[in-house]
């Protein structure tokens, strides 16, 4: 699966497309302010649930905060569980 990253004023998105539908199959939407991105929603559809791409899509903000020495604040209930769970591994990151 490739994702795809998106720019935006303030923000973006990294997301997931399947190529035979045409469609969006998840998404990782965010803003940044202050030298933080935020991360507001991860979407996976329900064909995709359960097999790791929601957290391949955090994983991906996390390197790209890392490489622009930036922060990371997770405002979504499931980015904020994954960086629970992984509180040392993540921890020179998590704003």
């Amino acid at each position: 699966m490739d994702i795809h990253h998106h720019l935006s004023s303030g923000g973006g998105a990294w997301s997931i497309l399947d190529a035979q539908q045409g469609k969006v199959v998840a998404e990782l939407r965010y803003s940044i302010s202050d030298a933080i991105l935020v991360i507001e929603s991860v979407w996976v559809d329900v064909s995709l649930r359960g097999k790791g791409v929601g957290k391949k899509l955090v994983e991906t903000a996390i390197e790209y905060a890392r490489e622009h020495n930036i922060k990371v604040h997770p405002v979504c209930s499931f980015a904020s569980a994954l960086f629970d769970a992984h509180a040392v591994e993540w921890s020179d990151v998590r704003s």
